[in-house]
């Protein structure tokens, strides 16, 4: 690994590995963002009372 650092030389390898860290990084964030976002949606009052009342009619 150090002998292809000392000739310039990085290697595909290294690269790659680099590429799917990234890849893998930004992936999650996105997922978390996403996650966030959505948990903090909150039904309106008036929906929840529609919803109370519906489902005491068809009770």
């Amino acid at each position: 690994m150090f002998a292809n650092q000392r000739r310039g030389s990085v290697g595909l390898e290294n690269l790659f590995a680099v590429a799917l860290v990234l890849l893998g990084f930004v992936s999650a964030t996105g997922l978390m963002v996403k996650v966030y976002r959505a948990g903090g949606e909150q039904p309106s009052p008036c929906e929840l009372v529609c919803r109370q009342a519906t489902g005491a009619a068809k009770g």
